[in-house]
C-alpha cells in the first residue's frame, strides 16, 4: 500500500504541474516552419540548428529535416533566421521571407585551407529503434560533475544504478536488471564480450574521453538490444576535427592521482588522427574480501593499490561519399594487495565505413576484434602455495547496417551480424616446486548469425503538420552453429504532437527478447553434478562435451511519454517532463550464488519486474540554473532471482552557470532498501548447498550528496578549467553492495589548446 501511495502521489504532482503550466496558445503567435535539405542530394538534414538571431528562439530539425518555431508577437520584421549544420555553409534568411518557405537547401562547405571537410552522415540506429525511454548525458554535464567515478554520472538518471569495485569493475544495471543484461557500446562496438560473464566494465573508457552517453531503457530494442533485458548504453567518444591538445591532472582522496592527455591532429583536408590516454593510481584501504560486499564495514589494508591505463587511437578519413575509421582501444588494470594480484589486459580493434559506394547508399559496415586477458593469482597465507586462474576471451564480429527509405518518410533498417566467441579458462596450483599442477583447462567457442530489421512508418494527419505518428515493427533472428534458432518480434508506436508551446510524445512498445547463456556459465553448468536434491555444486573437473543451456527469455511491455514546454520571454528556456511505466517477465533465468561467482544453480528462475519512473526539469532558470528531479520505483517479485536491487531511488540535481566562467553542480540522491539471499554461515564452507542453507538478507537505504565547483578561464591561447569535486560527502553508504560510496574529494586542472 505504501508503494502505491507514493506512486499515486508522484503521478498527482506531475499532472498538477502540467496543468498549471499549460496555457492556450496566443492568437497573436507566429509560426515559422520548413524543411532543411542538402542542396546536392536533396536528402533531409537531421539535427540542423535553426534559430532567430535577435529573439534567440530556436529549434533543431527532426529525422525528416522539418523544424517548427513558435514566435510570440510582436515579432521583429528585421530579425534573421539562421540555419547551420556541421559540414555545410551557414545560411541566413530574413524572417519576412521564410514564413511560407517549404524547403531550405544548405550547400556543403567549400574546401578551405587547413580545414577538414565532414560530409558523411551516420545511420542513426537509435532513432530507428522501437520507441523507448531515453536519457542523454552530454560532455558538458560530464565535465561539470568533475569526477572520474562513472557511478556519479548516473545518479540523476532514473532506474539506473552502478555496482562494482576495483576488482570486478564498474557495471551498470537498468530497471532492476543484472549487469549482463545491459548491452554497452563504444562507438557502435559492443564491449560486453570483454567480461567473462558478458557484463561490460565501464572502466574501459575514461569519462574525459566521452562525448555523449545514451541510456536506452527497456527490453524491446531490436537492433542494439539482443539479450539486453534492462536496456542499452550507447557511448560516443570524443573525436574533434580541429587541431587540439589537452592535458588534465586530478589528485584527491585515497592518495589518488590521475593524468589525462588528448591530441587531435588533422592531416590535410580529410584525415584526422585522435589520441587519448589516461593513467590513474589509487590506494583505497579496502580489501573487498569475499562475503564482505554488502557489509557496511570492510577489511582495511593500507597496502592495497590499483593502477589503470586507458589508451584510444582513431584514424578517420572523411570522403565525399563516406567516412572510413580505424579504431584501437587498450585498457590495463593492475590490482595489488597482500596475497592477491589481478591483472587485466583488454584490447579492441575496429574498421568502420559509413556512407555510399557506387550506387549503394546509406550503409554502415563494421568489423571488430576484441581480446581480453584476465589473470588472478591467489597466494595461501604462510605457505608457498598459490592458485592461478586465467581467462582469455576473444570475439570477432562483422556487422552490416543498411537503410532503405520509401514513400515520403518511411524507412526500413536491416542489420546482419556474424559473431564468433572464444573463451579459454585455465587454473593452476603452484606448490613452489617449479611444476604447476593443472586443475582446469578448457577451450569453449561458438558461432552465431544475427539478422534483425525494423520498419518504421511515419505519417501525419492530413492538414495537421504538427501531428505525426510512427509505427515500428521489428524482428530479430539468432541462428546458432548447433542448428538452433530463436526469433524475437517487437512492435511499438509513437505520436509527436506540437501544440503551441507544447511538444508531447506518447509511446508504447511490447516484445520478446532472447539472451544466450555465457560460455563461462555453460562450462560451469556442464561441470556441476546432476544431483536433483542439490541446488548447485562447485566444479572441480573438466568436461569437453558440454551441452549448451537454453537461452533466457523476456516478454516486456512499456508505455510512456515526454513533454516539453518552451515559450519565449519566460524566465526559463524550457520545462521538460517524462514518465514511463514498464513490466518485464523473465523465464529460464540462471540462478547463481551472490557471493560465489563460480557457483551457479539450476536454470529455473522466473521473475516479474514492474515499475514506474519519472523526471521533471527546468533549463536555464533565470538564465543560469538547470534543475532536474527524478524518481523510480521497482517491484521485483523474486528477490532470489534478481537480488539486491533498490526498491526506490530519488535524485535532485542543480547546475549553475555564471556569465564569467564560474559554475556549480549539486546532486542529492536517495537509494531505497533492497533484499536478496545468502548462505547461512554454518553452510558457507560446504561444496553443496541445499534449500535449507539459504536465508534472506536485506540492505538498508541511504542518502548522500555530490558537489562540484569550477572556474573556466583563458590564459593566452589556452582554455583552463580549475575544479574541485566531492562525491558522497556524507559518507553514508559504507560501501554497501559493491557501491564505491565512500567520501571522495578531488582537485583537478585541465588545459586545452
Amino acid at each position: 500500500m505504501e508503494r502505491r501511495h507514493h506512486t499515486g502521489l508522484l503521478l498527482g504532482w506531475m499532472i498538477l504541474i502540467v496543468l498549471a503550466m499549460a496555457r492556450p496558445a496566443s492568437a497573436q503567435e507566429l509560426r515559422v516552419s520548413g524543411v532543411v535539405i542538402d542542396l546536392q542530394t536533396r536528402n533531409p538534414l537531421k539535427g540542423a540548428d535553426v534559430y532567430l538571431k535577435t529573439l534567440r528562439v530556436g529549434s533543431t530539425t527532426d529525422e525528416d529535416g522539418f523544424f517548427s518555431i513558435v514566435i510570440a508577437q510582436p515579432a521583429l520584421p528585421e530579425d534573421i533566421l539562421v540555419i547551420s549544420f556541421l559540414g555545410y555553409n551557414t545560411l541566413e534568411i530574413p524572417l519576412n521571407e521564410v514564413a511560407e518557405r517549404k524547403e531550405i537547401a544548405l550547400s556543403p562547405n567549400a574546401i578551405l585551407q587547413d580545414s577538414v571537410i565532414v560530409s558523411a552522415q551516420k545511420i542513426d540506429i537509435v532513432n530507428q529503434e522501437i520507441p523507448h525511454a531515453r536519457t542523454v548525458i552530454d560532455q558538458t554535464l560530464i565535465e561539470i560533475r568533475g569526477t572520474n567515478e562513472i557511478s556519479s554520472i548516473f545518479k540523476g538518471v532514473p532506474s539506473v544504478q552502478i555496482e562494482g569495485n576495483e576488482v570486478s569493475g564498474k557495471r551498470i544495471q537498468i530497471r532492476g536488471s543484472d549487469p549482463n543484461e545491459v548491452n554497452v557500446y563504444i562507438d557502435g562496438i559492443s564491449i560486453n564480450k570483454l567480461g567473462v560473464d558478458n557484463a561490460a566494465d565501464l572502466s574501459l573508457i575514461s569519462l574525459d574521453n566521452i562525448e555523449t552517453i545514451e541510456v536506452l531503457k527497456g527490453a524491446n530494442l531490436t537492433l542494439l538490444g539482443a539479450g539486453a533485458f534492462g536496456g542499452v548504453v550507447n557511448i560516443t567518444s570524443r573525436r574533434s576535427v580541429e587541431r587540439e591538445l589537452m592535458f588534465k591532472t586530478r589528485h584527491g582522496s585515497f592518495e589518488s592521482q590521475q593524468y589525462v592527455g588528448e591530441a587531435n591532429l588533422p592531416f590535410g583536408k580529410r584525415v584526422v588522427l585522435n589520441y587519448f590516454g589516461q593513467y590513474s593510481d589509487i590506494r583505497p584501504p579496502i580489501e573487498f574480501l569475499p562475503g564482505e560486499e554488502r557489509d557496511p564495514d570492510k577489511s582495511e589494508n593500507e597496502n592495497v593499490e590499483t593502477r589503470r591505463q586507458n589508451h584510444s587511437l582513431n584514424l578517420n578519413y572523411y570522403g565525399e561519399r563516406g567516412q572510413l575509421s580505424l579504431r584501437g582501444l587498450a585498457y590495463f588494470l593492475d590490482y595489488q594487495k597482500p596475497l592477491l594480484t589481478n591483472e587485466r589486459k583488454n584490447y579492441l580493434g575496429a574498421l568502420n565505413y559509413q556512407g555510399s559506394i557506387g550506387f549503394l547508399r546509406d550503409f554502415d559496415f563494421t568489423v571488430n576484434y576484441i581480446y581480453g586477458d584476465d589473470d588472478l593469482i591467489q597466494e595461501v597465507r604462510e605457505q608457498p602455495t598459490s592458485f592461478s586462474t586465467n581467462f582469455i576471451s576473444q570475439n570477432l564480429t562483422a556487422r552490416l547496417l543498411k537503410r532503405v527509405t520509401f514513400g515520403r518518410a518511411n524507412e526500413f533498417q536491416f542489420q546482419g551480424e556474424y559473431i564468433h566467441d572464444e573463451l579459454t579458462r585455465e587454473q593452476f596450483q603452484d606448490n613452489g616446486l617449479g611444476n604447476p599442477i593443472s586443475l582446469y583447462d578448457a577451450l569453449l567457442y561458438e558461432n552465431r548469425l544475427n539478422l534483425a530489421g525494423v520498419i518504421a512508418f511515419n505519417d501525419e494527419i492530413a492538414g495537421h503538420r504538427n501531428l505525426h505518428w510512427n509505427t515500428h515493427i521489428g524482428m530479430r533472428g539468432d541462428f546458432l552453429a548447433t542448428g538452433d534458432s530463436y526469433f524475437a518480434p517487437t512492435l511499438g508506436a509513437q505520436i509527436e504532437w506540437k501544440n503551441g508551446y507544447w511538444t508531447m510524445i506518447p509511446y508504447g512498445s511490447y516484445g520478446k527478447n532472447v539472451k544466450f547463456i555465457s560460455l563461462k556459465d555453460n562450462s560451469l553448468a556442464g561441470l556441476q553434478g546432476q544431483d536433483s536434491t542439490r541446488i548447485g555444486v562447485i566444479a572441480s573437473v573438466a568436461d569437453s562435451t558440454l551441452e549448451r543451456l537454453p537461452p533466457e527469455i523476456s516478454n516486456a511491455g512499456e508505455i510512456g511519454a515526454t513533454f516539453q514546454y518552451a515559450r519565449p520571454n519566460r524566465p526559463y528556456r524550457a520545462l521538460n517532463f517524462s514518465l514511463a511505466l514498464f513490466r518485464n517477465t523473465v523465464f529460464n533465468k540462471l540462478l547463481r550464488h551472490p557471493d560465489r561467482p563460480f557457483l551457479i544453480l539450476a536454470q529455473n528462475g522466473r521473475n516479474v519486474t514492474s515499475g514506474i519512473e519519472a523526471s521533471a526539469g527546468v533549463s536555464r532558470l533565470a538564465g543560469h540554473f538547470d534543475i532536474t528531479a527524478s524518481a523510480s520505483i521497482f517491484n521485483i517479485d523474486e528477490p532470489l532471482v534478481y537480488p539486491f536491487k533498490p526498491e526506490q531511488s530519488l535524485s535532485l540535481q542543480t547546475d549553475y552557470f555564471s556569465g564569467f566562467g564560474f559554475y556549480l553542480s549539486v546532486t542529492g540522491f536517495y537509494q531505497g532498501k533492497s533484499s536478496g539471499w545468502k548462505v547461512k554461515e554454518a553452510a558457507a564452507a560446504e561444496l553443496r548447498i541445499t534449500q535449507d542453507d539459504i536465508e534472506e538478507e536485506e540492505i538498508g537505504d541511504y542518502a548522500d550528496v555530490d558537489l562540484s565547483v569550477g572556474y573556466r578561464f583563458r590564459l593566452g591561447g589556452a582554455q583552463m578549467n580549475l575544479q574541485f569535486s566531492g562525491n558522497n560527502l556524507f559518507d553514508a553508504s559504507g560501501y554497501q553492495f559493491y557501491l564505491l560510496g565512500k567520501r571522495n574529494l578531488q582537485v583537478s586542472l585541465s588545459v586545452r589548446y
